[in-house]
């Protein structure tokens, strides 16, 4: 295991509810979602903190944003006239107020630091915690919240999608969404295994009713 994610998996367990022991921790993607969640619907991480390099990160992004403007205009446009208020089929299957829906929601956070998003087992629970990185380099900070959660028989299924892409999945809720996520390379076959939840190929069908 890499010193930074030695820090990242001692951020997360200090950030536990009490008497939750960590069982597994892994880095994730947000996925595809396009178009994606309305600013205001995505939730805000570490307001006012900061990080060395923090502000020329985002003095560069601002740039990219000027220099791409004619084409955020373009892409805005566009999905404002196929927008429907739902998230994308193949992305997220339900509304954003499915369980899916906020998992979705949770895993694309506003913050103007940076944000390492880190899907959690625990002896009781399924988590998405925050921690704070810096934008430049891979100094982890001190920064720590716990976003969205839910008890482990609130998972039903976890499908494996690597023939699309390898750590790809797609985890099923028993309101019938699910959503797909990416889990970083290396270690992500092993969380897998660590969630109580049933395992499907991408040849296997949903569950019926999903």
């Amino acid at each position: 295991m890499s010193e930074r994610d030695l820090a990242l998996t001692e951020r997360v367990t200090a950030a536990l509810a009490h008497g939750e022991t960590l069982v597994a921790r892994h880095q994730a993607g947000p996925g595809n979602l396009k178009p994606g969640p309305r600013f205001w619907q995505r939730p805000r991480v570490f307001p006012g903190q900061r990080m060395p390099g923090d502000r020329l990160a985002n003095l560069g992004l601002g740039l990219l944003r000027v220099v791409g403007a004619p084409l955020n205009v373009l892409e805005a446009i566009m999905e404002r006239l196929m927008w429907n208020d739902e998230p994308r089929k193949g992305a997220v299957s339900g509304g954003w107020e499915s369980e899916a829906g906020r998992l979705a929601l949770a895993m694309r956070p506003r913050s103007r630091t940076g944000v390492s998003l880190n899907l959690v087992v625990t002896n009781s629970h399924y988590r998405l915690a925050y921690v704070q990185t810096a934008q430049i380099g891979s100094r982890v900070g001190s920064a720590t919240e716990c976003g969205w959660a839910a008890d482990l028989s609130r998972i039903s299924w976890v499908r494996d999608r690597s023939d699309i892409r390898g750590g790809m999945h797609e985890i099923g809720f028993p309101d019938g969404s699910w959503m797909t996520l990416t889990l970083a390379a290396p270690g992500w076959s092993g969380f897998v295994k660590a969630l109580p939840a049933p395992k499907l190929g991408h040849r296997d069908p949903l569950p019926a009713g999903r």
